[in-house]
């Protein structure tokens, strides 16, 4: 009987197991034609053009609202390039490490900009300051992935002379 329960078992971890293969393997599927849950792609119009330009911002309200405007449209890029990237990429293992690579990076990025928030006793001026630094570091991600891009996948689409801000 206690034999009969251990095979019971057995089989239902594996079970588990391919199911769970399936599903990711399904979420990683760059042929999939779908958006999950009706989702978007927002970013395939914007460019780093859209984003506003802060600099002339007097009020300190108007200046987070006109930053955490930025840093949405920044962070659309970021996962817009990531969205092209692992649309191209063929192996499914290497999917899921970028998206790993992906996720820290993300990590690594609200824990630096955290603690500048973190460092300021005003509050108004840290919002700004981890914005600003949010910004700064989804800008320097979407070129490095468009570097991933062009030097990866799509050598003879990209420009000669190097990026541009578009």
């Amino acid at each position: 009987m206690q034999r009969n329960m251990q095979n019971i078992s057995f089989f239902v971890i594996i079970a588990i197991l391919l199911g769970c293969n399936f599903v990711f393997s399904q979420c990683t599927n760059p042929d999939a034609s779908d958006n999950a849950a009706g989702e978007t792609s927002i970013a395939d119009d914007e460019t780093i053009a859209d984003i506003p330009d802060c600099s002339d911002v007097k009020s300190e309200d108007d200046l987070i609202l006109c930053y955490q405007d930025a840093v949405a449209i920044s962070n659309r890029l970021v996962d817009s390039a990531v969205d092209d990237i692992i649309a191209l990429e063929d192996d499914s293992d290497e999917r899921l490490t970028f998206l790993d690579v992906q996720m820290t990076w993300e990590e690594s990025r609200d824990a630096d900009c955290s603690f500048l928030y973190d460092r300021e006793t005003d509050p108004q001026k840290a919002k700004i300051d981890q914005a600003k630094c949010l910004l700064e570091e989804n800008l320097d991600r979407v070129n490095q992935l468009e570097i991933y891009l062009c030097d990866w996948y799509a050598d003879d689409l990209c420009p000669e002379d190097g990026l541009t801000d578009e």
